[in-house]
């Protein structure tokens, strides 16, 4: 379902106007889009999903917050590796997919040089943390995007 099918109130606090972070767009976009479907499609109807980000020193913090069903603590342990889902199978449970978003999204986040952390509990919500690093002269060299690239096409190859 979509945010509108599920009428899901969605806010964004914008942080500090024009900031940067080191990142190509597109691998951004494939650690972003798979956390915010998650965010949607755990949520329930009428429920919300909060967006929001802080700047410090260092890093971006981009927060997504839902009220959805939350993630049992038992599960917290699995919650990267591949192919895990925290209920059931991919046979048996209610919802699309086998287990590797959460995964990929990590191994992509951890290429930019930042990373994945989620506090959830059950019946509680999930919030999802993304850490990823502001651009300096140093990082600007590391980063060229075709080494990035390379990182996530061996990274997802792991995965066939």
């Amino acid at each position: 379902k979509t945010i509108d099918a599920k009428h899901l109130s969605v806010t964004y606090e914008p942080g500090i106007a024009n900031q940067k972070v080191l990142a190509d767009p597109a691998m951004l976009n494939k650690v972003i889009t798979p956390l915010l479907d998650n965010a949607v499609k755990f949520s329930p109807d009428n429920g919300s999903i909060d967006i929001g980000y802080i700047y410090n020193i260092s890093t971006l913090s981009l927060t997504i917050a839902d009220n959805g069903h939350g993630i049992d603590s038992t599960f917290m342990d699995r919650l990267f590796k591949p192919f895990s889902r925290a209920e059931g199978n991919a046979l048996t449970y209610n919802y699309e997919g086998v287990g590797l978003s959460l995964y990929v999204a990590k191994l992509v986040a951890q290429t930019l040089h930042g990373d994945i952390s989620i506090d959830s509990s059950k019946g509680n919500g999930t919030i999802v943390n993304i850490k990823l690093p502001k651009p300096t002269k140093f990082a600007l060299k590391r980063a060229d995007s075709d080494v990035v690239n390379a990182a996530y096409t061996r990274a997802t190859t792991q995965l066939g």
